[in-house]
């Protein structure tokens, strides 16, 4: 298959995953005010939720290098979803808003407790991504975390 022919073929592949995701939200981008998580995952079932939680914490997730956990996102609707989300598997949770680069951002912060960081292993909601900054830098968020949940078993 020539070059110009996977482009063609990967250009209508993005073109057929960009109309069929629209379906669920008319804007995936948290600066618009009518992001909202879709229904589909909401009213999802628990694995649904989760795989939409692993996404979340891979791209918009941190841990600290005291291993407090924690996600961002420009939108409160979006955020305040990923709150409920997180309740109805007893995270332990609380929202906050700060500064970032001259416009204002949400946090959803998981309370550093044993439950929580147990739950949060236990569930993988980390999968590959990696630490971008910070003490742990260029690490497995989930090898940082399992660092943090083998010293509490000891």
């Amino acid at each position: 298959m020539s070059f110009e022919s996977l482009i063609r073929l990967f250009d209508s592949s993005s073109l057929l995953a960009y109309s069929d995701l629209l379906r669920y939200t008319k804007s995936y981008s948290t600066s618009n005010m009518v992001t909202r998580i879709p229904k589909v995952i909401i009213n999802g079932s628990k694995q649904i939720k989760l795989e939409f939680l692993r996404t979340f914490w891979d791209d918009e997730g941190s841990i600290s290098g005291d291993g407090t956990l924690s996600g961002s996102s420009n939108s409160y609707t979006v955020i305040k979803l990923l709150a409920e989300i997180h309740n109805e598997f007893r995270f332990k949770n609380s929202i906050y808003k700060v500064k970032s680069q001259d416009k204002w951002i949400y946090v959803l912060r998981l309370r550093k407790n044993k439950k929580n960081l147990r739950t949060f292993y236990k569930n993988r909601l980390f999968t590959d991504s990696i630490v971008t900054q910070g003490y742990n830098y260029l690490q497995k968020k989930f090898d940082v975390l399992e660092r943090f949940v083998l010293f509490l078993d000891r």
